[in-house]
Order: structure tokens, then C-alpha cells, then sequence
């Protein structure tokens, strides 16, 4: 039996809630289990996909942390540690995150070094975030019900320069997911 010397990636989506991020990141897993774009620069180097989704991670491992600013921050760290891991056993990790500060992005890509790392800004207003709303979060926030809401109560922290931007508010999830794979595809 040979196994195939394989290299991992990260693809650390970024963005306000609603912006598209757990959306794109989905998309892009069904593409490859699917093949329904062409991962012909998948086949030698990638050995599967994984989701990280910032909702699931706080049902779980993260749920010992709120939305304070240092509990984001370990937050983010503890996801690029396992985002990380699972990199270095070959696997293309779509990790979809708020992550709002530029300091925690930064610490992310350092841990993930030796990997494929891509920051992906899914830009979108938040005016138009907040018309995605199904779970009534924004409007929450708007009336003070939730602390430390990004966006609202807390700051969102631009990144400086993202491997990749995604215009969400007049893209569509194809064309999101084409430009994240076509920029895989160069490395």
C-alpha cells in the first residue's frame, strides 16, 4: 500500500455574520465531494476537506468562551490549532470565522506555518448582513439584547491585506467559490 505525499491548506474565511462565510465555505465542500468545478490540482496534494464553522466550534470545544475580546482571541487560536493539525495530515481545512481583530488573524496564519494559508475577506455592508439575519441576532443587538456583537457593540477590524476579497453583495456563491479555487490552484 503507498499513500501519496500530501500538503495541507487553510482557507480562513473572515467576515461580519450574514457576510456569506459558513455559506462559501459549505459550497466549496460540496464542490470538491462533488466535483463539480475541476480539482485536477487537488488530486496529488489533498487528501479530503473539512469545515470549521465558528457556530459549530462554539457548541463545543468552545463553549467555555463568550464574545469578550480575549475570549475571541482564544477562540480564534484554539481553531488554528486544529485548523493546523488537521492541515498537516493533508487535509484542506474551509475554516469560516468572524475573527474580527487583524492581531488574531495574524496569530492564526504564524500557527498554521508549513501549511497553504489563505485569508479570505467576505466583504459584504452591514446593512445588507443584517437583512440575512434568520436567527434575529442583528436586531438583538440593535436593542442592546447582546453584548459584544460585532458590528454593533464591538468593532470589525479590516483586514490590511487579504490573500483574496469576496464581494458577497453582488457575487454570487459560485463565483466566490471559482476565485477561492482558482487562487488555490496557483500554489
Amino acid at each position: 500500500m503507498t499513500f501519496k505525499k500530501s500538503k495541507g491548506a487553510v482557507i480562513w474565511l473572515t467576515g461580519y455574520s450574514g457576510a456569506g462565510k459558513s455559506t462559501i465555505a459549505n459550497a466549496i465542500e460540496t464542490s470538491f465531494q462533488d466535483d463539480e468545478f475541476r480539482f485536477d490540482f487537488l488530486t496529488d496534494e489533498y487528501i479530503g476537506l473539512v469545515v470549521l464553522d465558528g457556530d459549530t466550534l462554539r457548541k463545543g470545544i468552545c463553549s467555555d468562551l463568550g464574545f469578550s475580546k480575549e475570549d475571541r482571541e482564544k477562540n480564534v487560536l484554539r481553531t488554528a490549532h486544529i485548523a493546523n493539525i488537521l492541515a498537516k495530515s493533508g487535509l484542506l481545512v474551509c475554516v469560516a470565522f468572524i475573527s474580527p481583530y487583524n492581531k488574531d488573524r495574524k496569530r492564526a496564519r504564524e500557527i498554521c506555518e508549513g501549511s497553504l494559508f489563505l485569508e479570505v475577506f467576505v466583504g459584504c455592508p452591514l446593512d445588507i448582513c443584517k437583512t440575512r439575519d434568520p436567527k434575529g441576532l442583528y436586531k438583538r443587538a440593535d436593542k442592546g439584547l447582546i453584548k459584544n456583537f460585532t458590528g454593533i457593540s464591538d468593532p470589525y477590524e479590516f483586514p490590511v491585506s487579504p490573500d483574496i476579497i469576496l464581494d458577497t453583495s453582488s457575487s454570487s456563491v459560485e463565483e466566490c467559490v471559482d476565485q477561492v479555487l482558482s487562487k488555490l490552484s496557483q500554489f
